[in-house]
């Protein structure tokens, strides 16, 4: 089963069928597009990642920057040694490395986002050079997506990718309500913060 998650901008699509699980907690193909530009995956192909993990990390960035610069880790550093050009004075969040090999960086700069990345898939799906760029998107429409396919993944992926792990690992099941319990946190988090903002 694919599980395709759209908002106006962001697309996610995970192959559930495909299990790779070493290393934990196990990786599904995953094709990860930010305004039609493939920024995981190539060629309609996805790649390797932690699914959970990838929605943890663009819930808790988004969180960040909601709040910054009162609580943003401002890694700017990181994103300019990865041979990015910033914005003077925006926050940057990140990396996000939950596709491997891949790396993600959200920037804020009032109402403007940019989202940096680097996607090693083509390197190795079909030898070409990997790419790397800058998306700008409007930020609350950024927030937005984020919120909805949030709530679409752990309502339509979710309960199959935490079966799938619960069958491969070990007291794996334990630990289910606890993760869905966290995303949902943030999710709340994240609209108590929009409520604060206006």
């Amino acid at each position: 089963m694919r599980c395709k998650l759209r908002g106006k901008f962001i697309e996610v699509e995970i192959d559930l069928e495909s299990f790779e699980p070493d290393p934990f907690p196990g990786r599904f193909p995953i094709l990860f597009l930010v305004a039609g530009h493939e920024v995981g995956g190539y060629h309609n192909e996805g790649w390797l990642g932690d699914s959970y993990g990838l929605f943890q990390d663009l819930l808790l960035c988004t969180r960040d920057l909601l709040k910054c610069p009162e609580s943003c880790f401002n890694k700017r550093k990181n994103a300019e040694s990865d041979g990015f050009k910033l914005l003077p004075d925006s926050y940057v969040c990140g990396p996000i490395l939950d596709l491997d090999f891949n790396t993600y960086y959200l920037e804020r700069k009032g109402e403007l986002l940019r989202f940096h990345f680097i996607n090693e898939a083509p390197k190795y799906i079909s030898s070409k050079n990997s790419l790397q760029g800058t998306i700008e998107l409007p930020f609350g429409a950024f927030v937005a997506d984020i919120l909805k396919i949030s709530e679409e993944y752990l309502e339509k992926c979710f309960p199959i990718e935490m079966e799938t792990k619960a069958m491969q690992y070990n007291r794996f099941t334990e630990e289910i309500s606890r993760l869905r319990q966290y995303l949902e946190n943030l999710i709340q988090e994240i609209k108590t913060e929009l409520d604060f903002g206006h």
